[in-house]
């Protein structure tokens, strides 16, 4: 998946960033459905 030139901290950085990216996009997208739930 990674280089093996690739610094393990710099995919450390990489992980929590899309983790971070995932998690906001998800919430998003929850409070979306739960609005058109109340409809």
């Amino acid at each position: 998946m990674y280089p093996p030139h690739t610094s393990g901290r710099r995919i450390k950085l990489y992980n929590s960033g899309n983790i971070f990216w995932e998690k906001r996009i998800f919430s998003k997208l929850e409070t979306q459905r739960l609005k058109k739930q109340e409809k």
